[in-house]
């Protein structure tokens, strides 16, 4: 049995402005955190924090001055309570120790933003850096990487998605064609209820990213035009890769709890059709939708279908998509957002 529908928001673009040079991670975490205490969407609408699928009680862990963390909880929580964390490691790195990782590959840079996914999350916050930020009942997938703030120039800009279980982080460069996404949160519905194959409250958690986007112009560290493919050999958020996060090529991280354990699978979607990419559409003209399924590359096993996010047909990334009768279907993400290529869409309803 399918889980409630996520009913994607799109909180209102951020430009990053910056005199020289790169910007602080302790920067960027405060403008997400500026952007997840907001009261309005993208369109002007209200946005209640805890109420419908505005999130709630975003906290920062700082220390001096340095923001080092943002922690945020869904507004619908579960008998998982489950939480979000950005992450940077601190300047001087006096009070933080090394974050623990996903896998080996992840080699912990401090000039990264991180963001892990954490369940049982109901306790008192403790240390970001630790396996149980949230006390020892608690447990984190560990921190995968979703841009360098070495890559970050003026005017990039950062764009918030928030649904009812789940959040994204779409980064971007508008005169650069590198983009980078990243979802976190209760992102798999196994569709069923069987034991051992969900959590105890019929999800999946875990994260997906793309790793970085570069701001040269090259689309090696960002998605790549053609990611609905689901190669192993170009960059998408939702395949796992064994390539270490300074790699000069694509290193994306898709990694979920195995349910109702502390262990961390990692994953990769099934790939999709390769014919429907430029005029994927009924006879009527409506956009056609098609799910995307999961399975786990370190156990060999079907997972269930990702959470809202769907394939459609080629179109610009960072669009709002909408019906012949000018309601919102979805936002869509891709590559770039000036040129129509492989693309998907988180789904508003």
């Amino acid at each position: 049995m399918s889980l409630q529908a996520l009913q994607w928001r799109k909180l209102p673009i951020r430009t990053l402005a910056l005199a020289t040079g790169a910007p602080t991670a302790s920067y960027i975490l405060n403008t997400i955190y500026d952007m997840l205490t907001g009261s309005l969407y993208h369109d002007g609408s209200t946005r209640t924090l805890g109420s419908g699928s505005a999130w709630q009680m975003p906290t920062k862990f700082i220390t001096g001055s340095n923001t080092e963390a943002v922690y945020v909880y869904p507004g619908f929580q579960t008998v998982v309570s489950q939480s979000v964390i950005f992450s940077a490691k601190s300047p001087g790195a006096s009070s933080s120790a090394v974050p623990p990782t996903i896998l080996n590959e992840n080699a912990y840079t401090g000039s990264f933003l991180y963001m892990a996914s954490v369940k049982n999350a109901s306790g008192a916050f403790t240390e970001w850096t630790s396996r149980y930020p949230f006390g020892s009942s608690s447990y984190s997938t560990g921190y995968s990487p979703f841009i360098s703030a070495g890559n970050i120039a003026n005017n990039h800009k950062i764009v918030l998605y928030e649904s009812k279980e789940a959040l994204c982080v779409y980064m971007y460069h508008p005169a650069y064609a590198a983009t980078t996404i990243s979802v976190v949160g209760a992102i798999i519905d196994p569709e069923q209820s069987a034991s051992y194959d969900t959590e105890i409250d019929g999800r999946i958690y875990g994260v997906a990213s793309v790793g970085s986007c570069t701001t040269s112009g090259s689309t090696s560290n960002g998605i790549n035009t053609g990611f609905v493919t689901l190669s192993t050999t170009v960059a998408n958020p939702f395949t796992h890769s064994t390539n270490a996060n300074n790699s000069t090529t694509y290193y994306p991280r898709f990694v979920v709890f195995f349910p109702q354990n502390q262990s961390i699978l990692t994953v990769r979607a099934e790939k999709f059709l390769t014919s429907h990419y430029t005029n994927y559409t009924t006879y009527s003209g409506k956009l056609v939708r098609t799910p995307v399924y999961c399975y786990s590359l370190s156990a060999s096993t079907f997972l269930g279908r990702l959470r809202d996010i769907s394939v459609v047909k080629n179109m610009v990334g960072n669009a709002v998509v909408r019906d012949s009768s000018n309601n919102i279907v979805g936002f869509s993400f891709g590559a770039n957002e000036t040129t129509a290529n492989n693309a998907m869409i988180l789904n508003y309803s």
